[in-house]
């Protein structure tokens, strides 16, 4: 698994699965989720990148970094920002399903943690 300690474990898995739902009741953006979740990936799968549920959350903080989101939002032309949140939007479409089913995946995984 890793090298954390057990509480480092505990906490991380709490994370994952409090973010996991936060994505899934639309309280946290998918993009935000994912990116979150794929931190948080390194010390709960000892290779995230075969694991299936946090491949998706990886690739998709991957293909993403350089649209904006959270807090960086607020340095963003207006127009740009409507710009690129057209191109959110349309990569957020083709992505949920994925993204819903692996966030569904991790709160089954970890959800008594």
């Amino acid at each position: 698994m890793s090298d954390y300690p057990d509480s480092s474990i505990a906490w991380r898995k709490r994370t994952a699965v409090a973010t996991a739902k936060a994505v899934l009741a639309g309280e946290l953006g998918l993009i935000e989720g994912c990116v979150a979740l794929s931190q948080v990936a390194h010390g709960l799968v000892s290779r995230w990148h075969d694991d299936p549920d946090f491949l998706v959350f990886g690739a998709v903080a991957s293909e993403t970094d350089h649209l904006p989101t959270g807090s960086a939002r607020t340095h963003w032309n207006p127009d740009a920002l409507a710009r690129e949140d057209q191109r959110i939007a349309q990569y957020e479409a083709k992505a949920r399903a994925d993204i819903v089913a692996a966030c569904q995946n991790i709160i089954a995984r970890y959800g008594d943690a």
